[in-house]
């Protein structure tokens, strides 16, 4: 039985030495560099407003990675812990300037410099702090500061500065229970850049708040451009275009061995047809190759009028606005995978710093070689056992 469990010792501990030193990407152990550390926690500490000097600090984790394949990412994180809370805080850079503050694992209210009576005061603060810290982007956060204080306090509010091209929301929800049954009140204060009505919901300034507290705050208003304004593409001439290249469209159907071009469909009519600057995520697919280069694009969804091979019921086609170009043409399928929407086009869901996909290949990996191990250890045990009720087969 000892020589049962040394085994099964020795190769679970192998296996975990194998992920340790194979699998886990280099990047996640390097030092954050000093000017990153020192920046991200001057934020923290003179815009976030935490009162540092009260917690105990350790540096958490520190990586680098490409954004959407055309900068670079690094991601630094520190741990604040006291008697009286705890809360983890992960500060996202592209090349070199802060785009994405996330605040996590709040345990009791975080110590801060200064109370402030409801989430407007603070935003108006905050973005003061702001502007301090990020001399680069006052020309915008001054903008910004004079719309939030044309609304009033505590109600939500929409309202457009067409002259500034912003278009500002702030929503609050009180008293809810979410899906733990906890309570909750929630406010988002957005700034999102709008031209002539179109919105780029990429290039915008969000700070989300969660019971009163900063959950995180985001600025892209800096790291999207506009490449064209230009909109020469009507609706109505956008649901023509559609319409048109829908008839020559065609997919593919795997039947077994067999492979069936759909050809013949009816189209019934357009159950959507939206107008924003955007772009896709994709560096290939990027127009101009850029991701971060936004143009004003038509979404319009033709759909059939039944379901045909493949689940598929619609066509999602996307006409550049500027040039009436058809751009791309997806199959919307039935109870499938809904198509990836391009740079900014989630219908009010903001993108979030991006999967790595070396830990998403880790944890599968992870995944695999515990299975692995599970099956090769039942294996072990099972022969040892049996070798143990066998005495002729020790001869």
């Amino acid at each position: 039985m000892l020589a049962i469990k040394r085994d099964v010792a020795v190769l679970f501990l192998g296996s975990l030495l194998i992920v340790s030193l194979v699998y886990i990407p280099k990047a996640y152990s390097q030092e954050a560099p000093k000017e990153m550390f020192d920046e991200a926690f001057a934020f923290v500490k003179d815009v976030f407003g935490l009162d540092v000097a009260s917690y105990d600090v350790r540096l958490g984790s520190y990586f680098q990675r490409d954004f959407l394949g055309v900068l670079q990412e690094e991601s630094v994180s520190f741990v604040f812990e006291s008697n009286e809370s705890r809360l983890e805080i992960i500060c996202n850079f592209v090349d070199n300037n802060l785009y994405w503050v996330s605040i996590l694992g709040r345990q009791g209210p975080p110590r801060m410099t200064k109370v402030f009576s409801n989430e407007h005061e603070y935003v108006r603060e905050f973005l003061g702090r702001y502007i301090a810290y990020h001399e680069a982007a006052k020309a915008y956060l001054e903008i910004f500061r004079e719309i939030l204080d044309s609304v009033e306090v505590g109600r939500n509010a929409t309202k457009v500065s067409e002259q500034d091209c912003v278009k500002f929301r702030v929503h609050y929800e009180r008293e809810y229970n979410d899906l733990l049954k906890c309570t909750m009140n929630t406010a988002r204060f957005e700034w999102t850049y709008i031209f002539n009505g179109v919105e780029a919901p990429s290039k915008t300034v969000i700070l989300d708040f969660e019971n009163g507290t900063l959950k995180f705050f985001v600025d892209k208003w800096d790291l999207y451009q506009i490449g064209s304004c230009d909109i020469r593409v009507s609706k109505e001439e956008a649901i023509e275009i559609a319409k048109k290249a829908a008839e020559g469209y065609s997919w593919q159907v795997n039947y077994g061995d067999k492979v069936v071009n759909v050809t013949e469909f009816n189209v019934k009519g357009v159950s959507k047809t939206e107008l924003h600057f955007g772009n896709y995520i994709s560096k290939s697919e990027a127009r101009g190759g850029s991701p971060l280069i936004l143009y004003p694009i038509w979404d319009v969804i033709v759909y059939f009028d039944k379901v045909y091979p493949g689940d598929v019921y619609g066509l999602w086609i996307k006409i550049w606005a500027d040039t009436g170009e058809v751009s791309k043409i997806t199959p919307m399928m039935w109870m499938g995978d809904h198509p990836l929407p391009e740079n900014g086009a989630n219908d009010g869901e903001h993108d979030v710093p991006q999967v790595d996909n070396r830990m998403q290949t880790l944890l599968i990996t992870c995944i695999a070689l515990i299975s692995v191990i599970i099956v090769l250890t039942v294996a072990l045990v099972y022969s040892r056992y049996k070798r143990a009720r066998n005495p002729c087969s020790q001869k």
